[in-house]
């Protein structure tokens, strides 16, 4: 579905009535990239599809990704061109405490941590060339977007009405129902399972039954 498609199937279940056309457009639309970017980065890992990558030189033991990313999948030391080796992931925290908070050590590195978009590896090697495979954050959707702007199989695209739904009756008046309440919620959820099965699926090849009713 194209953008202003699934702003149309969520504006049928709008209540509030005051709002300009426009307006809801525009509360839909920011509601699609929540929706959007919640169901994306839940199967990130796993989705190798959009997984890239990005090599450079150590400077002081850090390299920063160009990309915005939800999750950085790798980071192996590739010095020389050979096959190398990968980095253990760990945080600042573990670091200072196993080397009594002083983070002065040069050498070949054995680990990495994430600090924004800055990759630090440890113990500081300068010269160092590494290669890091991330998984980069969705793009933006806007009204006009087309349906190859949604980095998500169009089978899927359910769920992204599902999820503006969901979000936007908690807006208006929540839900007086309760059965209401949770028949969409649960809707939502098995949207973004099945997608989850799809992605690990087509990742591993491995057959799933997707039960997502549309």
């Amino acid at each position: 579905m194209k953008v202003s498609e699934i702003v149309s199937r969520v504006a049928e279940f709008a209540l509030d009535e005051t709002d300009s056309q426009t307006i809801l457009q525009a509360r839909i639309v920011a509601d699609l990239n929540a929706v959007y970017q919640e169901v994306v980065q839940s199967a990130a890992d796993n989705d190798n599809d959009n997984l890239l990558s990005q090599e450079g030189t150590l400077v002081n033991g850090s390299i920063t990704i160009t990309d915005d990313f939800t999750l950085i999948a790798s980071v192996r030391n590739i010095t020389n061109n050979t096959s190398g080796y990968s980095l253990t992931r760990t945080d600042i925290i573990q670091l200072e405490d196993q080397y009594g908070g002083i983070l002065t050590d040069t050498g070949s590195p054995r680990w990495y941590y994430v600090s924004g978009k800055t990759v630090n590896a440890y113990p500081k090697g300068t010269g160092v060339t590494v290669r890091v495979r991330y998984y980069p954050k969705p793009n933006i959707l806007t009204y006009d977007s087309l349906e190859a702007d949604i980095k998500m199989p169009a089978m899927f695209h359910q769920v992204l009405v599902d999820g503006c739904i969901w979000y936007m009756k908690q807006r208006e008046q929540g839900f007086h129902d309760q059965n209401d309440r949770g028949e969409i919620y649960q809707k939502y959820q098995q949207g973004i399972k099945d997608y989850l099965l799809a992605v690990e699926a087509r990742t591993r090849g491995v057959r799933r039954t997707v039960t997502y009713d549309f």
